[in-house]
């Protein structure tokens, strides 16, 4: 957590360092770089890195807690004012060439692995209580059938017995028995054999088994409020993942980060190995993230994107960590800054076009 809010500080505190004079979000720092540094030349996009490399720590660092107690806990929502901020500095910035866009579609990635492993943990319990619900239903049918039942049995008193035949009639019937007039032609053990070989298709009469619609179970605000919060992680999910396929994939990875694409495709890795990686590896294998809908993958989304920022930072002299702005090296108008998420410039994203 300390790396991240290390990050996240360090590259508000630069971005606005780069803004015009005039502008209400221009700070100054206290110790600017040279003007031959690599980070006075590239400020604007170095700070819109360390931004990331916050964005990035943080996801880690949430998704490792997750991995040592086999859980998704609830603090991934206090992301999503961190997430917006990020995209939105990335998205009014005019990316120059495809490289930089990926970074953009590896934020909307982010974003859609933390939803999808959201919705995807809560559907485990929704089950369980939708299980129980539907148990409930089944009850109350059974019973109202039972009743409707006992209904309409008749009131009469019981039936009186029918009479003994006479043993004349025994006689007459098992004289005109003895002799069979007819033969049996196989017809009815060939119309069983056909019902037999008879299959139902799966799921045909599954709405027949359904309770009627009159019968019901009462639910809360609550109830309704989780299954919205659950569909909307579901529709976000997608989404995000629609708007990032359009600037990051395998493709664009082997064009415009060939070292990432190697260290991924040649792998012996699998889908399930994300802590044995070292995200601060240059060397190591790597996994291409897999699908959403299992609720993992994180990992592996964050392991990609570090190694992203370090290939493409070698060519502007990045150095990650090392050259961030310390909280002590700050202006003096700036050594409280609030939280960027909450900034009133950066709480409305910039459409994706």
């Amino acid at each position: 957590m300390v790396l991240g809010r290390t990050f996240k500080f360090s590259g508000d505190v630069r971005l606005r360092s780069t803004y015009p004079q005039r502008a209400s979000e221009y700070t100054a720092l206290r110790n600017p770089p040279h003007s031959s540094s690599p980070y006075h030349k590239f400020g604007n996009l170095i700070a819109r890195l360390e931004l990331l490399d916050g964005l990035i720590s943080f996801f880690y660092a949430f998704w490792s807690r997750d991995f040592v107690h086999r859980t998704c806990h609830k603090q991934w929502g206090t992301m999503k004012q961190y997430i917006t901020y990020c995209k939105t500095k990335w998205q009014m910035e005019d990316a120059a060439d495809e490289r930089e866009k990926a970074f953009l579609g590896l934020i909307w990635m982010l974003e859609g692995f933390m939803e999808g492993r959201q919705y995807a943990y809560v559907a485990k319990a929704y089950h369980t209580e939708h299980e129980r619900m539907s148990v409930r239903l089944k009850n109350m049918w059974q019973a109202e059938q039972e009743e409707a039942a006992k209904k309409s049995r008749p009131t009469d008193s019981i039936a009186t017995p029918p009479m003994l035949p006479s043993p004349a009639s025994i006689a007459t019937t098992s004289s005109a028995n003895s002799t069979p007039t007819n033969h049996s032609t196989g017809a009815p053990a060939a119309t069983k054999t056909q019902n037999e070989s008879k299959t139902s298709r799966p799921g045909e009469d599954e709405k027949e088994k359904l309770p009627p619609p009159h019968l019901t179970v009462p639910v809360n605000a609550n109830f309704v409020y989780n299954r919205q919060s659950q569909s909307a992680a579901i529709v976000n999910a997608s989404r995000c993942m629609g708007y990032s396929q359009r600037t990051l994939t395998l493709p664009i990875l082997a064009k415009h980060f060939p070292r990432t694409f190697a260290r991924m495709i040649y792998t012996t890795y699998s889908v399930t190995d994300e802590h044995e990686a070292d995200i601060e590896d240059e060397e190591g294998e790597l996994f291409w993230p897999g699908q959403l809908a299992t609720g993992e993958g994180i990992g592996w989304v964050c392991l990609m994107g570090k190694a992203m920022i370090k290939e493409f930072g070698k060519d502007l002299g990045y150095r990650g960590y090392e050259g961030v702005i310390p909280k002590d090296e700050a202006a003096p108008a700036q050594e409280d800054v609030a939280d960027p998420s909450s900034g009133p410039s950066s709480s409305t994203p910039v459409p994706f076009s």
